[in-house]
């Protein structure tokens, strides 16, 4: 809520917020840059951003855009994510994007850290402190602020009609009780963490919007719990991916109901043949009638604004997965000063908060 504010109601002034009321028109290209949850949070705001406001966007590791020569042409925007504001890599990739001409923004969560200070403009997530080292609701609000851009470049441009988007102003609202909604599943996902504590890994698929939540949710069981996890796109299941999957091996798809089709119905059934254990996150139960092991139901929403209730499950599950292990979930690894450390980064620079 706090991400959404006063945006939601004037699309032009998150624009003006960020300095581009009157320059949308220029805009061709979009570059969007992170690391980690980062790096997701983009991914799916590239789906919401090319659907509604049908310009292309790459999206790039921080950690490699600053070595591959990128391409930025007259009207190319840059956006880099970070929700520290501090993270060396992003930073670089900013100040690289910015010898090549762009127009540099950043979407962070600390006011005057590094990345805030050298872009040309800010849009703040006004996510409150990150108190663990992983990403949870800062990552969401990553979510909201991308779309809330989606929604004010599409109003500009004119690529979305006016019910458009008074339909997903509405339903943008209700997304604080959708979350709410599926965190009073918390019992019944820590039931289901507590049949993964001794798996050797667990693959997490899912297609369009929701292939980017399945690497989330790996990298949080990773994380937090240390055990190994990968995340891919559910049409790549065929490529190798089922050789590693052994007896009672942990499968998590994404399966909201627009992605259900006899390809996925296929895919969920070779899994059990082969001996996985299947676990679906769905908005529709009945469509999964009796083929998963463990069902989580998420509550229905329009499907560029689903990846806000489909995380959640995954970072609830990471979660009780590594309290039952014992590990410490505020610092997985290593304390936040030995990161800093390793990055040359103190406590003052705004880091890790």
């Amino acid at each position: 809520m706090d991400t959404l504010m006063e945006r939601i109601e004037d699309t032009d002034r998150l624009l003006d917020e960020l300095g581009i009321g009157h320059g949308v028109n220029n805009l061709r290209r979009l570059h969007i840059v992170g690391n980690g949850a980062s790096y997701h949070a983009g991914l799916v705001g590239r789906y919401i951003i090319e659907k509604f406001v049908r310009i292309p966007v790459n999206v790039d590791l921080s950690s490699e855009y600053q070595y591959m020569n990128p391409n930025i042409t007259k009207g190319t925007y840059f956006i880099a994510l970070s929700q520290s504001g501090e993270t060396p890599d992003t930073i670089g990739a900013q100040r690289a994007a910015r010898k090549k001409g762009a127009l540099v923004f950043s979407v962070c969560n600390v006011a005057g850290s590094t990345a805030a200070r050298e872009a040309d403009s800010v849009l703040y997530t006004y996510a409150g402190r990150e108190k663990g080292a992983t990403s949870t609701k800062g990552f969401s609000a990553q979510l909201a602020a991308l779309c809330l851009l989606g929604i004010a470049l599409g109003v500009k441009k004119g690529t979305l009609h006016e019910i458009e988007v008074e339909t997903l102003k509405s339903l943008i609202m209700t997304l604080p009780d959708l979350i709410s909604e599926v965190l009073r599943n918390d019992t019944k996902i820590r039931d289901i963490a507590g049949t993964l504590v001794n798996s050797g890994g667990v693959i997490y698929l899912g297609r369009g919007i929701n292939y980017p939540i399945a690497r989330e949710g790996a990298l949080k069981m990773k994380e937090l719990s240390f055990i190994h996890a990968e995340g891919y796109a559910i049409g790549q299941l065929n490529f190798g991916h089922t050789k590693v999957v052994g007896r009672d091996a942990p499968v998590v798809f994404l399966c909201p109901i627009e992605s259900i089709d006899d390809r996925m119905l296929n895919d969920i059934a070779r899994v059990k043949a082969i001996g996985g254990r299947v676990i679906v996150v769905t908005d529709s139960p009945a469509s999964i009638s009796g083929m998963a092991d463990h069902l989580i139901i998420v509550p229905s929403i329009h499907p560029a604004l689903l990846p806000f209730v489909t995380v959640v499950p995954l970072q609830l599950l990471a979660y009780h997965v590594a309290d039952v292990k014992g590990c410490d979930m505020d610092r997985p690894g290593a304390t936040a000063e030995t990161e800093m450390d390793a990055y040359g980064v103190h406590a003052s620079d705004g880091a890790f908060r």
